[in-house]
């Protein structure tokens, strides 16, 4: 954060005490040791403990020492050919502020002094720039705090740092700040030592960490040689012209060109020639088949086994009461016997396959493009969702604290934004589409009106901490369940704001997500060591009953359940759709009233970090086969088909630069939502 300091205070120095680095240092002067000790108050220095340590990670990071390798950036500087004139330049971890004052006195038109400890810029790097008499036409600003947290929205031509990189754990956060805030032609300079005893960073694990991201040039453009074999000062200048060229490799850079592809899209959408289009398509596809072979049609394919086919149904006369279809074909083609109720199979269920609009699986799960991106979140999208048995309204929540209602039909737009005062978690719409609930880290759970946003509830958390999950109760929605990170299972009645008190239980971690039956008796809840937990509830008592603890995989987290009744015509049986952090999406069959669970299927999918989630298609039990979709922490959204146990997936969305967290269809399945770790929110057009 950028802190101001009274000049009065930075002024109040009594310059005799003042020291010269070594040959005068090139005129930069600087407080010397006795002066800084008679500054620093008792209470600072027991809360730094810096008269017994140099260095307290995560406390103190050394801020009141002028580290060696400093002098030998200031010499560097000063000899070579870097032009400061004009320039923006960032002191990173200034402590004494030498490096930014060398940029004020070499004519930098801007310089940021930046320190972990907000007391050593009041104390020493701000004392020591006003020591020197600098020009007042340079522009000079104090930002305090750990890099993590450093504002990415400024940028700098030329990037100073002195012994920052000592330990390995810091390699992340300072290679981010270094990408985000870097001119594409700016340069980096870091001064460190070849290896740190004791933290075990090093300048050669820095620069292979650094060419392995792939973003910058680095190169050792001097070091020194201390007298000691491993001891030796070396300085590194990472080069960002090469930013220019791999800037796909930045996260957000994906999203920005999808935002701006997507507009001029929407644009042209109603320029485009019917006749052109249709050319150029024929030509495209003239050109595919010249590339890569001449791919048959698979409807047409499917039209020739049919008629070479002769299908005739004729009853049997056995006691079991079954039909059996006979098939008189030149092709080896057996069609199964069907079960005791004679339900017809799907393929050749005319009527149900024209409900999910005919075609294959795959066809029917094919999309057009992007209809819309939001971009109103400024962080972790935690949950989209779009309103029940409803084309248009979507809604989606984020860790910046915002609650979202979008208008996604006919022209897509934000209609409001709620807040909480900490990040939403989750939130789900009532049955009748008429209230939102949300829940925050910040312990409370809110009800808003979908019409205007206007909160009409806010139940505070039993323990008043995060709360992780909330959900109305299917058949009475005037109760709702929440989970939060005390492990605790807690059910509230939202028109009065009390908790139920033979409703709640005590699970074995926090609880990460909630699904109830559509009958609403029947309730599991995931944790974060990857148990699945059912309840039996009893709405007219409201009594919660524990009854069986199925384990996933234990020590990942759950981070998702949803349930259906049945799958597709041949899987009628209830079915539990889990996503856990242990790198896999799975469906499990309900083999009980008390929430049984066996396992029927699972897929491949990347999640180990975030709360991921998958969705059932709402179509699915129309269609020859059933598909699943699923987030994924590798940017994709999948789809997968529940019959198959080899080559699952059949078809996947490439869009977002980040995790891709949920994924929700519209009740006709016409648009699906999907949202990212960086705030953005994808609806996707399917093809008509």
């Amino acid at each position: 954060m950028f802190i101001k300091i009274a000049e009065e205070d930075s002024l109040n120095v009594d310059t005799k005490h003042s020291l010269t680095i070594s040959e005068s240092a090139f005129g930069i002067k600087y407080l010397n040791n006795s002066l800084l000790r008679s500054t620093i108050s008792k209470t600072l220095n027991q809360q730094f403990s810096i008269d017994s340590s140099d260095l307290i990670p995560g406390i103190y990071e050394g801020g009141f020492k002028i580290w060696e390798c400093t002098e030998q950036l200031i010499k560097y500087l000063r000899s070579s050919s870097v032009d400061f004139a004009g320039k923006r330049v960032l002191d990173l971890g200034c402590g004494a502020g030498l490096l930014g004052i060398l940029a004020i006195i070499l004519k930098s038109s801007v310089v940021h002094f930046q320190d972990y400890n907000e007391e050593v810029l009041k104390l020493l790097t701000s004392r020591n720039v006003h020591l020197n008499l600098l020009p007042e036409s340079c522009t000079v600003e104090y930002i305090a705090g750990d890099w993590s947290k450093f504002p990415y929205s400024l940028k700098y031509d030329i990037i100073l740092s002195s012994e920052t990189i000592y330990n390995t754990s810091s390699y992340e956060t300072i290679h981010s700040l270094l990408a985000e805030c870097l001119k594409p032609t700016g340069v980096a300079f870091i001064a460190a030592k070849n290896y740190y005893f004791g933290v075990g960073g090093s300048v050669n694990l820095f620069q292979e960490f650094v060419a392995s991201k792939g973003i910058f040039d680095v190169q050792k453009v001097h070091s020194i040689n201390t007298g000691m074999t491993l001891i030796e000062q070396r300085i590194l200048a990472l080069d960002a012209k090469y930013n220019v060229h791999r800037a796909p490799r930045i996260p957000g850079f994906r999203s920005l060109y999808l935002k701006r592809r997507s507009q001029i899209l929407k644009n042209r959408k109603s320029e485009i020639d019917p006749v052109v289009r249709k050319q150029y398509l024929k030509t495209r596809s003239f050109l595919l088949s010249l590339r890569y072979g001449h791919i048959a049609d698979s409807k047409s394919r499917s039209l020739g086994y049919r008629s070479s086919s002769q299908v005739t149904i004729e009853s049997t006369a056995s006691h079991s009461g079954t039909y059996r279809y006979s098939s008189q074909s030149s092709l080896r083609y057996h069609i199964p016997e069907l079960t005791q109720d004679g339900m017809v199979p799907t393929w050749a269920a005319e009527a149900s396959r024209a409900m999910a609009g005919g075609g294959s699986l795959y066809d029917n799960y094919a999309f057009s493009g992007m209809h819309h991106i939001f971009d109103v979140h400024k962080n972790i999208v935690t949950c989209v969702k779009f309103a029940n048995d409803d084309l248009s309204r979507l809604a989606s929540s984020s860790l910046d604290g915002s609650l979202a209602l979008h208008q996604v039909l006919p022209d897509p737009e934000t209609l409001f934004v709620l807040k909480h005062v900490a990040g939403v978690t989750g939130f789900c719409w009532s049955s009748s589409n008429e209230l939102i609930m949300s829940c925050s880290e910040d312990g409370f759970t809110r009800l808003f009106t979908s019409a205007n946003g206007q909160c009409v509830r806010s139940i505070r958390d039993r323990f008043s901490v995060p709360v992780l999950c909330c959900l109305f109760q299917p058949i009475n929605n005037n109760m709702i369940v929440t989970g939060n990170c005390k492990n605790y299972l807690q059910f509230f009645n939202s028109s009065t704001g009390k908790l139920c008190k033979n409703a709640q239980s005590k699970l074995s971690a926090p609880v990460l997500c909630l699904c109830f039956d559509v009958n609403g008796n029947t309730l599991w809840a995931g944790d974060e060591k990857g148990f699945i937990t059912s309840f039996i509830y009893n709405n007219e008592v409201s009594r919660l009953t524990r009854a069986r603890k199925i384990a996933v995989s234990v020590g990942r987290p759950v981070t998702s359940i949803s349930m259906r009744q049945w799958v597709n015509r041949e899987a009628r049986d209830p079915s539990l759709l889990v996503n856990c952090a242990a790198n896999f999406l799975a469906i499990y069959r309900i083999t009980s009233d008390d929430g049984a669970l066996n396992l029927k299927q699972s897929f491949i999918v990347q999640h180990q970090k975030y709360n991921v989630k998958s969705t059932f298609c709402p179509l699915m039990s129309f269609r020859q086969g059933a598909c699943i979709v699923s987030g994924s922490e590798d940017g994709v959204v999948y789809f997968f088909n529940t019959d198959r146990s080899h080559k699952a997936c059949i078809n996947k969305l490439l869009g977002h630069s980040s995790a891709v967290i949920d994924v929700n269809f519209n009740s006709d399945e016409s648009l699906l939502a999907s949202c990212d770790a960086t705030g953005i929110v994808i609806v996707w057009k399917r093809e008509n």
